[in-house]
């Protein structure tokens, strides 16, 4: 399941519909992919099928401790993952920026899916679950307002003005940039 800009795509191609959505549009419009530990499993599934499905499209690839930070689709697309800037957990996020519907995130239990997964019935529960479908999208609103609360927050302080807060793919980038 994968979200931008109000569109979703679901499926077991949801990937490749994805990036044939992003090739697209691409001329009018550059994305950040933002995510919430995204260099820990997110940009893993999505590099894999940028490699599968445009692999002389995908570049830049940024590791770190094991972790992909950020690479670039078509050239000029990138990876974000808010977790590198903020601490905590999505659900501590949205108690600390105030966001009232984590609510219908707190009560999913990943260790659940993780069954679903080791007694095969995953793929079935991914078809047909509404319940899975209402956290994927209450997870990528939280997300949302979560960025743009933080990147409000950053952009209230005098020294970052007019830093963009996308560039920088974790919060020690961008204050190195500014003791440059």
């Amino acid at each position: 399941f994968k979200q931008t800009h109000g569109h979703s795509f679901q499926g077991f191609d949801c990937s490749k519909q994805f990036l044939e959505y992003i090739q697209k549009v691409q001329a009018q419009k550059l994305f950040y992919f933002v995510s919430f530990n995204g260099a820990n499993f997110d940009n893993f599934i999505l590099y894999n099928d940028c490699l599968k499905y445009i692999h002389d499209n995908v570049s830049d690839l940024l590791i770190a401790n094991g972790q992909i930070l950020n690479f670039k689709i078509f050239g000029r697309h990138e990876m974000l993952d808010i977790r590198k800037h903020i601490g905590g957990s999505l659900l501590e996020n949205c108690y600390s920026f105030k966001i009232q519907m984590c609510k219908k995130v707190e009560g999913f239990l990943h260790y659940e899916m993780q069954k679903k997964y080791d007694n095969y019935s995953l793929l079935e529960f991914i078809k047909y679950s509404k319940e899975l479908q209402e956290y994927n999208i209450f997870d990528c609103l939280s997300l949302a307002l979560i960025f743009y609360r933080f990147k409000k927050s950053i952009e209230s302080i005098k020294e970052f003005k007019g830093y963009q807060l996308e560039k920088f793919s974790t919060l020690g980038m961008l204050v190195m940039e500014k003791f440059k």
